[in-house]
């Protein structure tokens, strides 16, 4: 008897792919093909940032995205690509199934993808990249434009503003056409998205009397890069003054530049001011603070995030300030402090400690260890990253011991066999019984590694192990049989593990048994393509 499928209401099946969409993009376009109703629900998800989807953007996806993205072209649009060099005659009769445009909510990074198709579109050998580079480069820049216009023009759920300009192709700011289109977007806008290049910042006293003339004030998030050195005096009051106007600003992400005198970012930052009881995450890249003071951010009653990378000129007195907050900070990332006269990492764990529940570092020193030991005693997840061999990583294996950690992610890079394989036995020994997520990124690991590994580790609670080896010039030999032992006798928790290696490997007869054993016994392998 042939079962069918039952009917379900459309809000089950909107939170289905909802689901999917955060927990297995890629898994989304299974359901494409089981019946119309469902093909039409799951078609939005795909194409609200259809490049996020795939983990493997191949050529030919890349090249199948933007023959796509094409078809959506108007006359206008089609005559500018005329004018490359590029004539897309033989598409005026193909229609798509769907307006896929119209789901899109951020603007996608193209260029990788138009360079494919380019390739393509040419007859080019793609390996042979040396020889075709002078010929269609040029062409990237103005093509991402016209698609962005397109993106723009057909969208209705975009929720990022990101004006339409490149670092090198320089176009007059359609005025008319931005305002029509912001205005007809006004309640789905979430962030303003703009990296400002010496060549078109003078765009932004145009786009910020749009959005003031056509009252955009839903704006909740900014991320806004400064590129290349340039006097960026005029367009930092017009920032802050948008920041300023808008109701409920949720983040700022801000990218400066250490070493541009004319980059003052204090309009910025006194813009805050105004968000004091909303405000969640900030992030900092390349920041100089020298001139400005912290004090308004200890204001933020609500914010969660903080992430501070590549910034210098953070006074102590500014540091000192973190002393009497008045949030309850969750998620702390530093990165690269050589650029500082001292190390804020201690410090900052000192004064916020106590309410971090992520942290993410790329330094490690006995005064950090030793203020992870005393202040985070609330800490779940820790994300160590070492891929330049700064520090040595068993710095950390007394804090470990003693942690309620969940999740544990190192990046961990040496090339010395005989370190690492004490460093991994110690490691293995350290690792808190709480854990239920350990990711190891590592350049090698011995037979007997693995058997330290999974034989001295105290993991009852480990759902999801992530073993990652950095060196492609040889494959791994995974202990299988130690990670089987591991599940039948210690753990029968564990139900995700991935590892990697080379595409065309010949996996011996008996890995395959041990794998088909931790398939049978319930354990999720992923293969990673080294």
């Amino acid at each position: 008897m042939v079962q069918t499928l039952p009917v379900l209401p459309f809000d089950c099946i909107y939170n289905i792919l909802k689901e999917l969409h955060h927990i297995h993009k890629s898994s989304l376009f299974n359901w494409l093909f089981l019946n119309r109703l469902w093909c039409e629900q799951t078609v939005p998800f795909i194409w609200k940032n259809p490049l996020l989807i795939s983990h493997k953007c191949s050529f030919k996806n890349r090249v199948l995205f933007i023959k796509t993205l094409l078809l959506f072209f108007d006359h206008i649009e089609l005559s500018k690509l005329k004018g490359l060099n590029i004539d897309l005659k033989q598409q005026e009769n193909q229609r798509p199934l769907f307006n896929y445009v119209e789901y899109f909510e951020e603007i996608p990074f193209l260029s990788s993808s138009i360079r494919s198709w380019l390739f393509e579109y040419f007859k080019l050998d793609e390996k042979n990249r040396s020889g075709s580079v002078g010929f269609f480069e040029p062409k990237i820049q103005p093509i991402e434009s016209l698609i962005k216009h397109m993106i723009l023009r057909r969208s209705k759920r975009l929720k990022t503003i990101c004006p339409i300009q490149n670092e090198y192709y320089i176009e007059l700011f359609d005025k008319e056409f931005f305002d029509f289109n912001l205005f007809r977007l006004k309640n789905t806008l979430q962030t303003f998205k703009m990296t400002i290049y010496p060549k078109t910042s003078n765009n932004i006293p145009i786009l910020s009397q749009s959005i003031i003339d056509k009252n955009i004030h839903l704006l909740e998030n900014f991320i806004i890069d400064f590129y290349e050195k340039q006097d960026f005096s005029l367009s930092i009051p017009l920032l802050g003054n948008i920041i300023k106007n808008q109701r409920n600003v949720k983040s700022l992400e801000l990218t400066g530049q250490l070493y541009n005198k004319h980059l003052e970012y204090i309009p910025i930052f006194l813009s805050l001011n105004s968000h004091q009881t909303n405000l969640i995450s900030l992030k900092f890249y390349y920041i100089k603070f020298t001139n400005i003071s912290l004090n308004i951010l200890m204001k933020c009653v609500t914010l969660k995030d903080l992430l501070i990378s590549d910034c210098d000129g953070i006074s102590l007195e500014n540091i000192n300030l973190f002393s009497n907050v008045s949030f309850k900070l969750n998620n702390l990332s530093i990165f690269n402090q050589s650029n500082l006269s001292f190390n804020i990492t201690t410090s900052i764990i000192k004064f916020l400690g106590n309410s971090l529940k992520c942290l993410l570092l790329n330094q490690l020193t006995n005064e950090i260890s030793l203020s992870l030991l005393h202040y985070t005693s609330n800490l779940s997840s820790l994300f160590l990253y070492d891929d330049d061999l700064l520090y040595d990583v068993s710095l950390i294996f007394n804090f470990l011991k003693s942690s309620k950690l969940e999740n544990l992610h190192i990046i961990h890079q040496n090339y010395n066999y005989s370190i690492n394989y004490n460093i991994i036995k110690s490691l293995s020994k350290s690792l808190p019984s709480t854990l239920k997520l350990f990711e190891f990124y590592f350049y090698y690991l011995s037979p007997e590694n693995y058997k330290d590994l999974f034989n001295l580790n105290n993991t009852p609670l480990l759902k999801s192990l992530i073993l990652i080896c950095y060196n492609s010039t040889f494959y791994t030999n995974y202990n299988f049989e130690a990670i089987v032992n591991y599940v039948k006798f210690k753990n029968n928790n564990l139900k995700y593990l991935e590892i990697c290696s080379p595409k065309f490997r010949d996996w011996e007869i008996d890995e395959l048994y041990l794998l088909e054993i931790l398939w049978k016994i319930g354990v999720e392998v992923q293969i990673r393509d080294l």
